[in-house]
């Protein structure tokens, strides 16, 4: 099978049975307890082996409209499957697991994999609420390897926790599927539609594919994004995550609205090398004005996202980039000719905004250490980590 019916089928498959479950739960018909949302994004994975399809994100559905996810316009190539399920860095297959899957017609649901000590350390750092049954080993590399033998799996609210080296690591999958990719059109399609029960095995409660149980959207949200950026993505897979999701984003940052990659053309070209810039989001605040955010990955392979000590604390590279990539776009709205053009344009009011930057994450950043760095910047600049961004967003649960 070719990616782009694997996507198609999928996204078809889960829009209509979705919608069917709504429907179920809107008559009566089915009784859910508790807290439950629905995906709002297909991400799509491919292996040498395995098409790999995971739901991600958190809404209701609006009654007066059917269901839709949004679909990628092509897949996440990994040199492994298990390479995209573990977080952190690739992982060989040949490493020992806490849980080894190589046979087909599986599927793991309610559990979190990890070892004793790896669930330590993360209880003292994030402590994110995990999932029902804890796997735990004495001593494993990875929490999971998916062998190339494995053929139609299943995961549903499965968790995966890893320490490597300095960093701590979580991963969660609300939904997942993995087939072969040698299956064809036909037998996916069947295979999916015998996956449309209800069932209530204890102890995850009610378990219909797809639905997101037991928590709210806000903190379903808040889990995926810890999640993303433990993962080696490009930033245009997290940008995208939080631009389908960016109602909780702009809550938990205090704004009312947040703006996705406006197209501000550049009036009075002097001294510009481009015709227009596309911050990656303007923050609406309450009086109307705008702030300017810009995001970069959590930087998995750093240990710290500065450098040098308190008498020359300042911050590497990567960061210097994100600063001035926020400082262009306060250029930009400080010349006349293109802020009246983003107002009559765009209805966009800029007038003197935050600069905020989100890069790095508990594992490369010191409060404190950032905060010796920004001195130079005064007020104008905000960098804050996806840790604390999470944090904010665990708060509005």
């Amino acid at each position: 099978m070719e990616t782009f019916p694997f996507i198609q089928i999928v996204a078809d498959f889960f829009e209509e049975w979705l919608t069917i479950v709504s429907n179920n739960i809107s008559s009566g018909q089915l009784k859910v307890n508790g807290q439950y949302s629905y995906p709002k994004m297909l991400r799509i994975g491919e292996s040498p082996d395995h098409f790999i399809a995971e739901l991600i994100g958190a809404t209701k559905i609006d009654k007066s409209n059917k269901y839709q996810i949004e679909r990628p316009k092509s897949a996440e190539k990994v040199e492994n499957t298990s390479s995209f399920f573990n977080p952190g860095f690739s992982v060989d297959d040949k490493q020992k697991a806490a849980l080894t899957i190589s046979t087909s017609n599986n599927k793991a649901a309610g559990i979190c994999l990890c070892t004793k000590y790896d669930e330590k350390i993360f209880n003292n750092k994030i402590n994110f609420p995990k999932s029902n049954i804890i796997v735990k080993s004495e001593n494993n590399d990875v929490p999971l390897i998916i062998k190339p033998s494995c053929d139609f799996l299943i995961f549903s609210q499965v968790d995966l926790i890893r320490t490597d080296s300095f960093r701590i690591l979580f991963r969660t999958i609300s939904t997942a599927i993995i087939i072969k990719k040698t299956t064809n059109k036909e037998r996916l399609i069947n295979w999916l539609e015998e996956k449309k029960i209800i069932e209530y095995p204890p102890p995850i409660g009610i378990d219909i594919l797809g639905l997101n149980p037991n928590s709210s959207t806000t903190e379903t949200f808040a889990r995926e994004l810890c999640s993303l950026t433990s993962q080696q993505v490009n930033e245009p897979i997290i940008d995208r995550f939080i631009n389908t999701n960016k109602s909780y984003f702009a809550e938990a940052l205090g704004y009312n609205e947040a703006l996705s990659k406006p197209r501000l053309q550049i009036i009075n070209k002097k001294g510009w090398d481009k015709d227009y810039l596309e911050p990656d989001y303007l923050m609406k605040n309450e009086n109307g004005t705008y702030d300017i955010l810009d995001l970069k990955k959590a930087l998995l392979t750093q240990k710290s996202i500065t450098i040098g000590g308190k008498s020359r604390c300042r911050f590497n590279a990567y960061v210097n980039e994100l600063i001035a990539q926020l400082n262009g776009y306060k250029n930009y709205f400080a010349d006349e000719q293109n802020r009246k053009w983003a107002l009559e344009n765009k209805g966009i009011k800029i007038n003197n905004p935050r600069l905020i930057g989100i890069v790095g994450d508990h594992n490369n950043f010191d409060k404190y250490k950032v905060e010796m760095a920004l001195e130079q910047y005064k007020d104008s600049i905000v960098i804050i980590s996806y840790e604390e961004l999470i944090n904010l967003l665990m708060k509005q649960r």
